[in-house]
């Protein structure tokens, strides 16, 4: 999976219980690539924001609405900035995620992401030597 908080400028891929930690790692290194040169179409494009925009507007519970509002203040998120934000992501193009991916792909040549894998030493040992190649170092 992949995460972005506006607010914080902070981006994340993250997987939970993965049985393909190599192979997922593989997909984490080559998504800028992927969307730079590849990038899916607008039809794909549309679908992802739907997607986005039911997510930032989805129903909550009563008890979820709470913590939602703090963690919102919290990170200075005003209904304003949520709109603005909305906006942006309604309006994404290709040109847009050709650009995250230049991005990404310019931060994995100047190695600025960093890394963390917690796994079983099974999972682990089956990856060493991928991680290694990138100094991620298993705990």
């Amino acid at each position: 999976s992949f995460t972005f908080a506006p607010a914080s400028n902070m981006a994340a891929f993250f997987s939970y219980r993965d049985p393909q930690l190599s192979q997922t790692w593989d997909a984490f290194s080559d998504a800028g690539r992927f969307l730079r040169d590849s990038c899916p179409d607008k039809s794909e494009i549309d679908k992802a924001i739907v997607g986005a925009i039911g997510g930032m507007d989805a129903p909550l519970k009563a008890h979820s609405r709470g913590t939602a509002s703090l963690g919102r203040h919290l990170a200075g998120e005003t209904p304003e900035w949520r709109q603005k934000w909305r906006d942006a992501v309604l309006n994404t193009t290709r040109e847009h995620i050709m650009h995250v991916g230049q991005v990404l792909c310019a931060g994995m040549e100047q190695n600025v992401f960093h890394d963390a894998v917690l796994a079983g030493q099974e999972s682990a040992d089956k990856c060493t030597r991928k991680l290694i190649k990138r100094d991620v170092r298993l705990q």
